[in-house]
């Protein structure tokens, strides 16, 4: 779970100052942002986004997010991200994590438009403001993250570290626990080195490090197998995205085989219509859905 943290300055700095050159792509992946903008959960998660909120929720996951991966690791990952609105109410949240979004609360959506062939991972928006942010190993056989309502979804923002260190606790996974081993990181919070997504401060990394907001330089770190201070347990990196993604070990098929040779368009679904599943290998982009 991602932790409030005390607003930074650096919101206001350059996301862009830090970036190396980019690199050719090492890890290709395709990720679903299902957007939930009626919440009627009860107690604090209740809400309703309007359309406006809609729209920044869509333009952060297909352009801001993706580009802040890509910027993070020089464009050695590569994030092919779609959106699908769907209107039906969301009545139904984990009570044991508080706020947290499981494929169990909303099945129509997930038997629709999840399938470990098409996503290596799912976001989850759900349009309630309480904070809950959650990333898990995985659900549905694809990495899984669900978040609240953000009202800042700019570059740099609280709202773009929290994505990507839920999106974090699904790679160390995935990519490190089951196939690397003991890369992760060792502190208090993970003790085994299983995960090491929360132990940026723990070993000595600082908010708004490197020009970086939050803890984005330990995340980048992390990500390019470049954990400083932790002797060999340096994180991920090309060491893990030799192995492919997750849709290729799921469909047996050799690494990078589902690389396309061009960047393909970022999409926005119309969640009714049954076509918007497999739009794989076209150029398919609807108005989100109203009813």
């Amino acid at each position: 779970m991602y932790k409030p943290v005390i607003p930074f300055a650096v919101f206001f700095l350059s996301f862009f100052a830090s970036i190396h050159a980019q690199l050719p792509i090492e890890s290709y992946q395709r990720w679903l942002m299902i957007i939930k903008p009626n919440v009627n959960a009860g107690g604090d998660y209740v809400g309703q986004l309007n359309q406006s909120e809609i729209d920044s929720a869509t333009e952060a996951f297909l352009s801001t997010w993706p580009d802040t991966i890509s910027n993070l690791t020089s464009g050695r990952v590569h994030f092919e991200t779609h959106v699908i609105v769907s209107p039906r109410p969301l009545t139904n949240i984990s009570t044991e994590f508080a706020g947290m979004i499981t494929p169990e609360h909303l099945p129509l959506d997930v038997s629709r438009h999840v399938s470990p062939s098409l996503w290596d991972g799912v976001a989850i928006y759900a349009g309630f403001d309480e904070h809950a942010m959650w990333g898990t190993s995985s659900a549905a056989d694809v990495g899984w993250f669900s978040v609240s309502h953000s009202t800042n979804l700019s570059s740099g923002s609280y709202a773009m570290a929290a994505w990507t260190h839920e999106m974090l606790h699904t790679m160390s996974w995935y990519f490190g626990d089951e196939r690397l081993g003991p890369v992760a990181p060792v502190c208090k919070e993970s003790k085994e080195g299983r995960d090491g997504t929360h132990c940026g401060e723990a070993i000595g990394y600082k908010m708004g490090e490197d020009g970086l907001g939050d803890l984005l330089a330990y995340y980048r770190d992390y990500l390019n197998g470049e954990v400083r201070r932790m002797g060999g347990r340096k994180g991920l990196g090309s060491q893990a995205w030799r192995f492919g993604t997750r849709r290729e070990a799921y469909l047996g098929i050799k690494p990078g085989s589902l690389m396309p040779a061009g960047l393909r368009k970022r999409e926005v679904w119309d969640e009714g219509e049954e076509s918007a599943v497999t739009p794989w290998g076209e150029e398919h982009v609807v108005r989100v859905a109203q009813d």
